[in-house]
């Protein structure tokens, strides 16, 4: 009877998940504090030293409380579209229930569809970018060691967490203008994608389909697809197809490749090429 009433776990949450979410910010947040404090506190002379510690554990306090009221948001919250661009979030607390116990979300990329469903809620999404950006900020502050009075650094840090790390953490993480370029560097010689665990979206498709066609080299290492736990990539099989292929292949007799390649049985066992030996894109079977 004491049960009663409990209301059951949602369907999205699963505990692995959340407990290696949890686990792995913590791992993190030990490097700051007392991590950090310790190294901080040993590098300077004795008058200095209680006071660079003491500068760690600030920064890692008062970053926790702008995070939660308003940077959080501004960083993996919705767009506050400034002049149509998705530049920076819109600043507002993560501390209600109601957003502490939903399921984790980065809007820009959940709706695009460019992210899989989280299996955990956003308190531990919260916990986990809480606590890299905290140590950004305490990392920099290395620097600044012995060169900043104290009360200086009780303003730089609130400031730098508002109108600066949230802004670049937008703009790459939170699905902001800069991750909406999907572009591959011109200067790339090759990209190289081993051992996907998913799929790559179509956005990414697009943007290897870009790079190959101003002559981009690619370089794919896929995982057995007859292994019970291998992953399905379409996407990628597709994007094959669509350029010239070299393929590497251990296995003849796997039908998945046959299907891909379409080939001759009669070809040697271990190197099977479709088109020429120019080609664009060379798979690796990794049996």
């Amino acid at each position: 009877m004491f049960l009663d009433g409990l209301i059951p776990a949602p369907s999205w949450l699963n505990s692995g998940d959340t407990g290696w979410q949890l686990t792995a910010a913590t791992l993190v947040g030990i490097q700051s504090v007392p991590g950090l404090a310790i190294l901080y506190a040993g590098l300077m002379k004795r008058k200095w030293s209680l006071n660079s510690g003491l500068m760690v554990l600030y920064a890692f306090a008062i970053t926790l409380l702008v995070w939660t009221l308003w940077s959080y948001n501004m960083s993996f919250g919705s767009s506050a579209k400034i002049a149509g661009q998705d530049v920076i979030g819109i600043p507002w607390p993560v501390n209600f229930a109601s957003s502490e116990l939903s399921q984790a979300t980065i809007p820009l990329l959940t709706n695009a569809g460019l992210l899989p469903p989280l299996r955990f809620p956003t308190s531990a999404m919260v916990y986990f970018q809480f606590v890299f950006a905290a140590i950004t900020v305490i990392i920099l502050g290395g620097a600044l060691l012995g060169r900043m009075n104290f009360k200086a650094w009780m303003l730089f840090v609130p400031l730098w967490m508002t109108l600066v790390y949230p802004v670049g953490a937008f703009l790459i993480w939170g699905g902001g203008w800069l991750a909406q370029q999907g572009a591959v560097p011109d200067d790339a010689s090759i990209v190289v994608v081993s051992g996907p665990r998913n799929d790559f979206f179509p956005p990414e498709i697009d943007a290897l389909k870009k790079y190959l066609a101003k002559g981009g080299k690619l370089l794919m290492e896929l995982d057995p697809p007859d292994k019970a736990d291998s992953p399905p990539l379409t996407n990628l099989i597709a994007l094959a197809h669509d350029f010239g292929l070299v393929v590497f292949v251990i296995d003849l007799t796997d039908n998945f490749f046959n299907q891909i390649l379409d080939r001759d049985q009669s070809c040697h066992p271990a190197v099977l090429v479709n088109h020429d030996c120019h080609a664009d894109i060379v798979l690796l079977h990794l049996a």
